[in-house]
């Protein structure tokens, strides 16, 4: 990539900005009024810090998220919230001990399934 010019890396970080924004846009209003899924056309788009937030609101929308990308933190935060969720976290085995503690705090009846974990 070419070396860019003061204004055009200022246009270069509006456009990001203005993107990210977008997206952010698109989270809050999905977690506040789910039927709008049918009209997002930048899901594919969200990290997946974006879709542990919006599984945190809306469970529903657990067989549209990139399950497999998220981290054991991302985890934690949606099972804190959807505890019901348990059974699609993949990451156990990257749980700390400490994660595992705090999420068993908040969510004791999860007991049962952190101990079969390997």
């Amino acid at each position: 990539m070419n070396e860019l010019l003061p204004e055009e890396f200022a246009a270069l970080n509006d456009c990001r900005h203005a993107r990210n924004e977008y997206l952010h846009r698109w989270l809050k209003a999905l977690c506040e009024f789910p039927k709008l899924w049918i009209f997002c056309d930048v899901y594919g788009d969200f990290s997946s810090g974006a879709w542990a937030v919006l599984l945190s609101h809306r469970p529903e929308f657990v067989s549209h998220a990139p399950l497999s990308a998220f981290s054991a933190g991302e985890w934690r935060h949606v099972l804190i919230y959807q505890p019901q969720l348990i059974s699609y976290c993949n990451k156990w085995s990257d749980f700390s001990a400490a994660q595992k503690a705090a999420l068993l705090k908040l969510q004791p009846e999860l007991t049962r399934y952190i101990k079969k974990a390997p």
